[in-house]
């Protein structure tokens, strides 16, 4: 029983520790009444400093230009003069097929157009009495060496091979093929003996083969006279058209059908020694090789690039800002570019070009812009594609007038004032003229003078726990709650 009487002891001291524990928390944290405090006023002096608006973008660096230049001709490719990274001037060999035959096609179109010219030439000039002469003379001759193979041919025609050896040998032929079909039916009437057949057999077949050799020498005796007789037709006929187009004047419209064979024929040789040219590869300006995509041996045509050639003096720069800071994307804008590469170097420029269409990068929507580089006073190489965070500067003012922007009362769109307080601690709303304003300052353009004291503002002594400021004594810019749209004194 004594036991259980020090359990019960105890838990009631218990209790009322843990009550006592409440009220006593409860007075001092929740019962006690806040003490109500005054807000402080803020102020600041008119003072004069600078005001720079900027906007941060990213992104590479790019060439002024780049190029991949093919070869204009199909062809194989005999030397490859570059490597990827090699610098090279205008001018200099990149690469060259080999020229073999298109050195024949030059030299052959050449020839082409020399025959024209000649052709031209001769229907222009009219004959000269020797080369009038000289035709006549050869027609002469073609008649006579015709009128000698006319008589040849008669001769052969009406010859003893044609008149009489070749019907001897046919009429020969004729009577030993009617005697052994004689013996052959006396044979098979059983009238004779088979040697009658057999003799008569072998004297048809004397007699065939002597008709042969007959015909066929004749053939070629007449086939002969009658070659020649037309060779001679055909010279003779040759001779006497050339003479006709020597006495004959070259109308307008063979004189035409002349000048455009010349003109094909110019043609043909300008596209041959345009091809010849197209063969050796050179560099159109200053820059550096940035890929090679031949071979020594290979193939190569104006659907492969070559060479792709960059100019990066001076380079230029590709990057981006948000949608926000778009108004800061002008031509014209300097820029401030660190290369993540040289992070203790910054090289200036300015923009160049603005692109009309906004661009997703990563998720953002984004500006696209391109500035120039100046590498003047660098030494060192840049390469294309190198990454870069890049400043944009467009707004400055050096030794402005400056106050807080919790200065500023907006009265109306663009239309400024500000509560000047004086010695007394009286207060005047001011018109003011602003120009630049970032997330700390304003420029005062008008309206205000350096070291007069305006109002930024209240601070809550509650939450911030800050001492009153003296009228008297105020302070740089940058103290206070900024209050929206405060129209009356603070």
């Amino acid at each position: 029983m004594k036991k259980k009487g020090w359990i019960w002891l105890l838990i009631v001291v218990v209790v009322l520790l843990v009550a006592g524990g409440g009220y006593l928390a409860y007075t001092r944290l929740w019962a006690a009444e806040p003490a109500s405090e005054e807000p402080e006023l803020q102020t600041a002096s008119v003072y004069q400093g600078d005001i720079v608006l900027s906007a941060l973008g990213s992104g590479n660096l790019l060439p002024e230009a780049e190029m991949d230049l093919v070869f204009d001709t199909s062809g194989l490719v005999a030397e490859v003069a570059v490597a990827v990274g090699d610098t090279v001037q205008a001018g200099d060999l990149l690469a060259r097929l080999d020229t073999s035959d298109l050195q024949r096609a030059v030299t052959q179109a050449e020839i082409s157009l020399r025959q024209a010219q000649i052709a031209l030439e001769s229907a222009l000039e009219p004959p000269s009495e020797a080369e009038i002469q000289s035709a006549q003379d050869t027609l002469d001759q073609a008649a006579a060496a015709l009128r000698l193979e006319q008589i040849s041919y008669e001769g052969t025609m009406n010859g003893t091979l044609v008149t009489e050896s070749l019907p001897d040998a046919q009429e020969n032929y004729d009577a030993r093929l009617e005697e052994y079909n004689y013996w052959l039916a006396e044979y098979n009437a059983g009238r004779a003996d088979y040697w009658y057949v057999d003799r008569a057999q072998q004297r048809l077949e004397d007699a065939e083969t002597q008709l042969a050799r007959t015909q066929l020498q004749a053939n070629q005796t007449v086939q002969s006279a009658s070659n020649s007789l037309a060779e001679a037709v055909d010279r003779y006929h040759q001779a006497q058209a050339s003479l006709e187009a020597l006495l004959a004047e070259a109308n307008e419209l063979e004189i035409e059908n002349l000048e455009l064979k010349v003109q094909m024929a110019e043609m043909e040789l300008g596209v041959a020694q345009e091809n010849m040219a197209n063969a050796t590869l050179t560099a159109p300006f200053d820059g550096v090789v940035t890929a090679v995509g031949v071979e020594v041996g290979q193939m190569a045509s104006s659907s492969t690039a070559a060479v792709t050639l960059a100019d990066m003096d001076p380079p230029l720069m590709q990057f981006w800002v948000e949608e926000a800071d778009m108004h800061s994307a002008v031509v014209g804008n300097p820029v401030s570019i660190v290369f993540e590469a040289l992070p203790d170097l910054t090289f200036s420029g300015e923009v160049v070009r603005v692109e009309p269409t906004l661009v997703t990068v990563g998720s953002t929507t984004a500006v696209q812009l391109w500035a120039s580089v100046d590498t003047s006073t660098y030494s060192g190489r840049l390469f294309s594609g190198m990454n870069a965070e890049v400043e944009i500067l467009y707004g400055e003012a050096r030794g402005a007038l400056l106050v807080p922007v919790e200065a500023l009362r907006e009265l109306a769109p663009g239309q400024y004032a500000v509560f000047v307080i004086d010695a007394s601690g009286e207060m005047e709303l001011r018109p003011v003229e602003v120009g630049l304003q970032d997330y700390v300052n304003a420029e005062i353009v008008s309206g205000l003078a350096l070291g007069e004291v305006v109002s930024a503002g209240v601070e809550d002594t509650a939450l911030t726990a800050s001492s009153s400021v003296d009228v008297n004594s105020p302070q740089m810019p940058g103290g206070g709650i900024f209050i929206p749209g405060g129209g009356g004194p603070p």
